[in-house]
């Protein structure tokens, strides 16, 4: 993580072992990393009690990556990370009673 340029985002929407949990967060916290946008995770469905629900600098989205056409899920999350970086209402978002 630390080879990427200081300010990047990670947006994970492959396999979720291909980031380490505790690594991200401390990129993030470090301020190495401006955020990170995550579809999938190392145990799905993500557990409650996780750190990256209430992490301010992590955007969850609804484990739908594949189930989009590429285009118009890479408009969708553009979107939502100027959104995001606005505080502003977010599409697709989490539903923490379906577990993503």
């Amino acid at each position: 993580l630390y080879q990427l340029p200081k300010g990047a985002w990670v947006i994970n929407v492959g396999r979720g072992n291909q980031v380490n949990d505790n690594d991200l967060i401390e990129a993030l916290d470090s301020g190495h990393l401006n955020g990170a946008v995550l579809d999938v995770f190392r145990k799905e469905p993500l557990p409650i009690e996780h750190p990256f629900w209430k992490h301010p600098k992590i955007l969850i989205t609804s484990h739908t990556a594949s189930a989009i056409e590429s285009a118009i899920g890479g408009k969708i999350i553009a979107s939502n990370i100027l959104k995001f970086s606005k505080g502003e209402y977010l599409e697709d978002i989490v539903d923490l009673n379906q577990g993503y």
